[in-house]
Parts: structure tokens; C-alpha cells; sequence
């Protein structure tokens, strides 16, 4: 009998894999037998040697027509994939490039940025996984990429400004680390910079503020503080001003009212200084000191009365005799003039005297022509022009001297010293139209009263009294002065030796 000849194909497959069927396997003469070749799970099939020569890493072999014994091996390895690591400028990752990782397997990942940088982002497999320092990839199944991109360092500058004036640039300014930045500090109109905070510490007022080499975050505070002004007012003339608001300083911008009051007798011309104008009250706005005048005019005219010749006086011509009136004026009399009408209340008035001091009285050696309606008018003047005039109530007379002679005696009077001059001794005669005190003395060329002839009361008619050489006046000039209640005589007379 026979048989059919057989022959061995002996199977194998190292770690992680298997080859179906394994081991010796017999196979007929001219037969053919196939093999399959599977990889345990993450590995692949390495190579396959067919009686010892490689025939790649196939997954299947045929052998066909066997007429010969045969091997057939298999070996296998674990699947591996690369993960590539890339970093931008200014840091690195580690490790870096195309990293292999065997399947199933883990890898960690260290970013680090460069100094005054940090981690922008992470990408992996192009999604971000933030700003992450360290990233690990578990149980790696396939390729994958981590990518780190970096950005400097920045900080902030907060920069702010009160009322009253900017800061440039203002708000949270971004600075990159070690960069500079520069502000600008300005006051607003009618405003000024008080000072700067930089952290909030003071630096001054300055306008300008430099940081350099930021490496940290920083405050800038600018303080503004409103401009104060002076507002001065002066008063020419009688009056007032009234300043609403009243205060010692005024803020940039405030609005005040100057309103001027007249004193009585006076009234507002109108303002200078920062103005010209006569518009009350006035207006302003603060925008720096301020300065204004106020002038207001006299416009009261002088009250004036006249007290005496006031009416029925009767006047001797070549005596003497006291003007008097009262004057006055709410800034003051200056001058005063003095005339004297012969025809009545309506004048003409003639000149006794002018720009006199209002002493109000005035020593006025009586002249003719004679008349029986004279008027006395006062006129005053004060610093404005303005003037004010009164005039007697009532006439009186100026008559002739017809006392000391011969005759009736119509006024009062006083004779001259006879003889005159003298030589100590001589008399003087005075008349009277009715009785009255009557005081009779002499007056040194100073005015100054150094002897009394008579004094007491007397009757109406001619009195004679004597200077006797026992008085001793010594050679000179003197004055004998007779005094009756409203008139005053005076005749000048000179001693020899």
C-alpha cells in the first residue's frame, strides 16, 4: 500500500502576537497551507521570516506546492506615536521636537517662559489648554502636537485726575515689563495742580511723570485745586459798597454783585478801575484779581443862614461890626463870600469878601453909601462847586456917624483918640441911642486887651472917658475898641514920647 508523502511547517510567533496555526503543522506533498499573523492589541506585526528570510511584516503567508519542510516565524512590536513639541520666542518646552511615545503610554510637557515673559497659550492638537506651565498626554493612542506661544509681561498704571484738570494718558495704562511710560499733567482753567501721587507718595505739582522700567503695577494720582483771587473796592466820595457774596477770597468763576450806595447828599458817577462803566449794581465773574472803584459826587449844596445884620440893625459906617451866619455841608464848607446889597433883598449885591474861612463871623469896618435897605448875603462852597446862600430876613440901616458929634444921637459910636497921636494923655467919646453895657478898652497891635477905660451899663447919650498918663503905655501903635451888645467899634491911635 502506499502513502502520501507529508512534510512540517513549524509555526512560531514571539511576545505580543500569535500565528494561526502554530506549531508543527503537516502539510501533504504539492499541498499548500496558509498562515496568519495577529499582533496582541498596540503592537504590530515586526517581521515575518519565512525559513529564516524575511518576507516583511504581513499579516498572512501561503505556502503553496510544499515538496520540503518549512519555518515560519513571526515577531512582533509595540506601536509607538510622536508627539512634536514646539515653543515660540521667548520660552521654551521640554522636551522639545518629535518625541516618541509607545502606545498606551504617557508624556509630560514643561513650558517655561524667558524673564518678564509668561505662557500665553497652549495648544494642543491645535485646541487651547490655556495658559498651562505643564501638560501631560496619557494612554497616547495616536500623534499629537503641543505648541506654547508667550507674551511679555505687562502691568498696569492707573492714572487719575480730581476736578479741575487731566492726566495723559488717563485710566489703567498697560506697560510691558521693563517698558516705559510717561504721563502729562494739566490744569483746567482757573485751576492750578496742587500735587502728584505716584504710589501715594507725593512727588510735587510737576506737569510731567516718567516710569521707567515697569516691573510692577503703579498708581498715579494728579490733585487739582480751584485758583483763589482777590477782589479789592475802593470808595472816592461819601458811600458804600456791598459785595454779595462778602468774602476775604473768591474762587475762580465765582459770580458777585457790587451794588453802591450813595451817603445822604451824594450820589453814584459810576465805577474804574477793572471797569468803566456806571451800570449798579454791577456784576462780575471772578477770572483773577479784581480791582474796582466806586466814585460817588458830592451833590448837597451848603446850608447856609445869616444871623446877624439879620434885620433892623443899624450899622455906623467907619465902625466896626461882626458878620455872622451858620454853614455847614455834609463834606465840609471851604470858602465862604460875604456881600452886601444896598437896594433891597434883590440886590445888587456888592463884594465885602471872598474864599473866607467858614469861621462864621466876620470883622467888617462899616462903609457907606448909607441906606436904609441893606441885605447881607452869605454864599458857601464846598469841595463839589456846590454852594448854598442865605440872605438877612430883613433890611437894616448903614447910616452916617451921628452919635460922637453934634446932634441927635441916632447910633451907637466911637470918636477917635483926641489928640491922636498923644503923649499919654487923651480922650475918647462914645454915644449911645439908648442905654446898654457898654466896654471901652485898649488893644495892643496884637489884638491883646491891656487896658479898661469903661464897663457897665450906661445911659442913651455921649460919654467921655479919659487915658491918663499914669495908664504908662509906652510909644507905639494902639487900638481903642468900644464893644455894645451885636457891634463892635475900632479906631487906631499911637502914643509918643
Amino acid at each position: 500500500s502506499f502513502a502520501i508523502n507529508t512534510y512540517t511547517i513549524t509555526a512560531s510567533a514571539g511576545e505580543n502576537g500569535s500565528i494561526t496555526p502554530a506549531g508543527a503543522v503537516a502539510v501533504n506533498a504539492a499541498a499548500s497551507q496558509g498562515f496568519t499573523i495577529t499582533p496582541a492589541a498596540n503592537y504590530h506585526v515586526l517581521d515575518v521570516l519565512v525559513d529564516g528570510v524575511s518576507v516583511g511584516a504581513v499579516t498572512t503567508y501561503n505556502f503553496t506546492n510544499v515538496l520540503a519542510n518549512h519555518t515560519i516565524a513571526a515577531s512582533f512590536a509595540i506601536n509607538t506615536f510622536t508627539i512634536t513639541a514646539s515653543a515660540g520666542a521667548n520660552g521654551s518646552i521640554t522636551p522639545a521636537g518629535a518625541v516618541v511615545v509607545n502606545a498606551a503610554a504617557s508624556q509630560g510637557f514643561t513650558i517655561t517662559p524667558a524673564a518678564n515673559y509668561h505662557v500665553a497659550d497652549v495648544l494642543v492638537d491645535g485646541v487651547s489648554v490655556g495658559a498651562v506651565t505643564t501638560y501631560n498626554f496619557t494612554n497616547v493612542l495616536a500623534n499629537h502636537t503641543i505648541a506654547a506661544s508667550f507674551a511679555i509681561d505687562t502691568y498696569t498704571i492707573t492714572a487719575s485726575a480730581n476736578t479741575g484738570g487731566t492726566i495723559t494718558p488717563n485710566g489703567i495704562v498697560g506697560v510691558n515689563a521693563g517698558g516705559a511710560q510717561s504721563f502729562t499733567i494739566a490744569a483746567s482753567a482757573g485751576y492750578h495742580l496742587l500735587d502728584v501721587l505716584v504710589d501715594g507718595s507725593s512727588v510735587g505739582a510737576v506737569t510731567s511723570y516718567p516710569f521707567a522700567n515697569v516691573l510692577a503695577n503703579h498708581t498715579i494720582a494728579a490733585r487739582f485745586a480751584i485758583d483763589s483771587y482777590s477782589l479789592t473796592v475802593t470808595v472816592v466820595g461819601g458811600g458804600s459798597v456791598q459785595k454779595s457774596p462778602n468774602q476775604g477770597a473768591y474762587d475762580f468763576g465765582t459770580a458777585v454783585t457790587l451794588t453802591a450806595t450813595p451817603a445822604l447828599g451824594y450820589a453814584f458817577v459810576g465805577w474804574s478801575g477793572d471797569t468803566a462803566t456806571s451800570t449798579n449794581p454791577l456784576s462780575i465773574v471772578i477770572t483773577g484779581n479784581r480791582s474796582f472803584t466806586a466814585t460817588f459826587a458830592d451833590t448837597a449844596a451848603p446850608l447856609v443862614r445869616v444871623t446877624a445884620p439879620n434885620g433892623g440893625e443899624v450899622l455906623t459906617v467907619g465902625t466896626h461890626t461882626n458878620l455872622t451866619w451858620l454853614a455847614s455841608d455834609n463834606a465840609g464848607v471851604t470858602a465862604v463870600d460875604l456881600f452886601l446889597s444896598r437896594a433891597g433883598a434883590a440886590g445888587p449885591y456888592d463884594s465885602i469878601a471872598t474864599n473866607q474861612a467858614n469861621t462864621g463871623t466876620y470883622d467888617w469896618l462899616v462903609t457907606g453909601p448909607l441906606t436904609s435897605t441893606a441885605f447881607l448875603k452869605v454864599i458857601a462852597h464846598d469841595a463839589a462847586g456846590n454852594t448854598g446862600s442865605d440872605i438877612s430876613d430883613a433890611a437894616f440901616q448903614v447910616n452916617g456917624i451921628l452919635g460922637v458929634g453934634d446932634g441927635p444921637v441916632l447910633a451907637f459910636g466911637l470918636s477917635g483918640m483926641i489928640p491922636n497921636p498923644s503923649h499919654g494923655i487923651a480922650h475918647v467919646t462914645f454915644a449911645l441911642p439908648r442905654a446898654a453895657r457898654v466896654h471901652v478898652s485898649v488893644l495892643d497891635v496884637q489884638g491883646r486887651e491891656i487896658l479898661t477905660l469903661a464897663d457897665g451899663e450906661f445911659n442913651a447919650g455921649r460919654h467921655q472917658v479919659q487915658l491918663s498918663a499914669s495908664r504908662g503905655l509906652s510909644p507905639g501903635l494902639y487900638f481903642v475898641r468900644m464893644s455894645v451888645p451885636g457891634q463892635t467899634f475900632v479906631k487906631r491911635f499911637a502914643v509918643m514920647n
